[in-house]
Formats: structure tokens, sequence, C-alpha cells
């Protein structure tokens, strides 16, 4: 039974992130930047390009072609399934990630919760007993204030 209440959490929290992420893509934020639209430029050169498979992409202070390849896988399947290979296709890339992210840190807290309270203090000494639910809202706050920010 409690399976069963923790699959449907699951579900409903991505269900939710989903929602809040795919909520107005094709608008918000509005115009396209210099960051997505050199990642664009550079997912469309990989997706037309036979030849062209970098493993460091020099432009735009340089970055690695990671994201530029998950957009053109995007871009690809917009276009195979007769949708327009743009910004909301790069912008559904990143709010894939994103629901993904959800899931993981889903995951990683089904894991912590499985230890007890002697066996967390053992892996993070420095957190005592009565501070591990505000000290792992605190954490998650902070990596979400961090991700945003970049």
């Amino acid at each position: 039974m409690m399976w069963r209440k923790s699959w449907a959490g699951l579900l409903v929290v991505i269900v939710i992130a989903a929602a809040l992420r795919l909520w107005r893509i094709d608008s918000l934020p509005p115009g396209f930047h210099l960051d997505e639209s050199f990642e664009g430029l550079e997912a469309w050169r990989i997706l037309t390009d036979p030849a062209y498979r970098p493993i460091f992409l020099t432009g735009n202070f340089g970055v690695p072609p990671v994201n530029a390849y998950a957009n053109a896988l995007m871009l690809g399947l917009f276009t195979f399934f007769g949708g327009e290979a743009g910004p909301t296709a790069m912008r559904t890339t990143a709010a894939l990630f994103g629901i993904l992210g959800v899931v993981a840190t889903w995951a990683a807290a089904t894991e912590l919760r499985r230890l007890d309270a002697t066996r967390l203090t053992t892996a993070f000494p420095s957190l005592p007993l009565r501070c591990l639910p505000r000290c792992a809202g605190t954490f998650i706050l902070a990596a979400w204030a961090s991700n945003r920010s970049s």
C-alpha cells in the first residue's frame, strides 16, 4: 500500500512540474535570447550537417555541446512530427531536463528517507538530528536558486 502511495505522489509531482514548465512555453519568456539563439544555431547545424560533430563549441565563450546535441534531437523530433523547429522545441528540451531533475530529486529523497537518522548523521556529521528536515529543504532551495540564477 505504501508503495502505491509513493508512486502516486511521484506522479502528482511530475504532473505539477510538467504543467509549470510547459505552460505557455511558446511565449514565456518573450523573445529569443543570445544564449538560446547560439545553442539553436549550433543545434541546427548539428542536425543538418552530417560532417559537423563538435566535442566543444568555441563560440559564446566556449561551452560543452551536450545541450546543443539534446536540442538537435528535439528539433529533429519536432520536425519529424510536423512541428516547427524553433524556440519552442528548444525550450521543450530544457523543460524535459527540468522534469527529469524533479524525478532525480524525488529518487534522492526516497533513498535518504530509507536511512535511519544515525546513519545520516554518520554520513553527514555536521548535521544535528533536529536539523535534518530543515537542512534538506534549505539545500533544495539553495540548489534551485543557484540553478535559476545561472
